[in-house]
């Protein structure tokens, strides 16, 4: 079963929930970074060899694979609470919610100042309208 959430319960969400999607995006900025080390160094192993080079090519993999561990976990978090991640880059929301007996989503996107739309379930971002 779905988990719905009340209006209130949403809110209460959305400072956490805009805290999480800013630490998911720093940790993807990162993740980024570290894949194009990995690619230099790898070209780098590539031309010069050597145990020195492979031995920071699997430093820089072995960061990698912890920073994306780090961004799984808080990916984790957010769907154990029960809120849909739409848009991981963009910061878009869906909080499952009941509206006269239906089935809808209360739509947030990091960065609003509060949770102010819903949509139908088949309509998405593009039918989202106010509370």
């Amino acid at each position: 079963m779905t988990t719905t959430f009340t209006i209130e319960e949403a809110v209460e969400l959305v400072p956490w929930l805009q805290s999480t999607f800013d630490n998911v995006r720093f940790l993807i900025d990162k993740l980024d970074s570290l894949a194009r080390d990995v690619d230099g160094k790898s070209l780098q192993l590539q031309s010069d060899g050597g145990n020195e080079a492979e031995e920071e090519v699997s430093k820089a993999e072995k960061s990698r694979r912890e920073v994306a561990r780090e961004v799984r976990l808080l990916i984790d978090s957010v769907e154990k609470k029960g809120v849909l991640i739409k848009d991981i880059q963009r910061g878009l929301f869906d909080f499952p919610s009941l509206r006269e007996g239906n089935v809808i989503y209360l739509c947030w996107l990091a960065g609003e100042p509060d949770l102010e739309y819903w949509h139908t379930i088949d309509s998405g971002f593009a039918g989202r309208q106010l509370l």
